[in-house]
């Protein structure tokens, strides 16, 4: 089912159900935001999280478990939602409708959920240092000691450009990762 706009704003994660992919991070990011510098930022904000994640296996049916308990501990049942997948080809009807990507994966490298969502003009928020070449509003450091005061900050400013796309990260996409810039880059180094 399609994403609704029920929420005032919503944040959507994408990638397999792992525990390397740090779902949770963004749990623990936003409630240290809410205790650290702003006693009402979920009521304020009217935040929906969707996280599109296939279970692939046991490990990844107790992730999930793992996320839904903690959103219960900090009261994010109600704007939690898990969708335990969705085929490829309906993928840009979510990142179209999301306000959002944040992506917390700690598998170090570039991510294609983060490059799909950036050809959609969806606004992405990462922690990943390979988008280094991202914009600063773009990238949120999750070494940094107030990561949940930058990300709600990064939030906010998305929240107050919200509508708007970032055609600019799509065509960064079209520039630097399109098949046809890909088969370049090959021929040229099989040409070397």
């Amino acid at each position: 089912q399609a994403i609704t706009k029920n929420y005032a704003f919503t944040v959507l994660s994408v990638g397999r159900m792992s525990p390397s992919k740090n779902f949770e991070a963004l749990i623990y990011y936003l409630v240290g935001a809410e205790s650290l510098g702003n006693k009402n930022f979920f009521k304020e904000t009217n935040l929906r999280f969707e996280i599109i994640a296939p279970i692939i296996d046991s490990a990844g049916a107790a992730y999930k478990e793992k996320l839904l308990d903690q959103a219960n501990k900090y009261g994010l049942a109600l704007c939690l939602e898990i969708v335990p997948g969705v085929p490829f080809y309906k993928l840009p009807e979510y990142y179209n409708k999301a306000d959002l990507l944040i992506h917390t994966s700690e598998t170090g490298s570039i991510d294609k959920v983060v490059l799909e969502a950036m050809a959609c003009g969806t606004p992405v928020l990462t922690s990943s240092e390979a988008f280094y070449f991202l914009p600063e509003k773009n990238k949120f450091n999750k070494n940094n000691l107030e990561v949940s005061i930058e990300l709600m900050h990064k939030i906010r400013y998305f929240m107050n450009h919200r509508g708007e796309k970032y055609l600019d990260l799509r065509v960064l996409v079209e520039k630097d990762f399109s098949l046809k810039n890909l088969f370049k880059k090959v021929k040229l180094k099989m040409n070397n």
